[in-house]
């Protein structure tokens, strides 16, 4: 139900930002921008268990919004010499 996806999305956001946290692939302004948005769906999140209809559909927009934006920034971010230089 709701309250499932809920609690898999809060540690699906959690795993992410410890897997941010410990990456050597950001810089250090990547890293704070990444984990801020993360932070912010984390926020998002929590807010849609609480909200009324029309707002959680709002806040279900951010959150999408933020996935989006998440994975252009590891897209963007990650440059081939970056992913050569990890699996070495």
């Amino acid at each position: 139900g709701g309250a499932d996806a809920f609690e898999g999305g809060q540690e699906e956001v959690r795993r992410m930002h410890e897997s941010v946290q410990a990456s050597a692939l950001f810089s250090e302004g990547q890293r704070a921008h990444v984990l801020d948005n993360l932070a912010a769906m984390r926020s998002n999140l929590g807010r849609i268990q609480t909200a009324d209809n029309a707002s959680q559909a709002n806040l279900r927009e951010a959150v999408s919004i933020r996935l989006a934006i998440l994975d252009d920034n590891v897209q963007g971010f990650i440059s081939a010499a970056d992913i050569d230089r990890r699996e070495r």
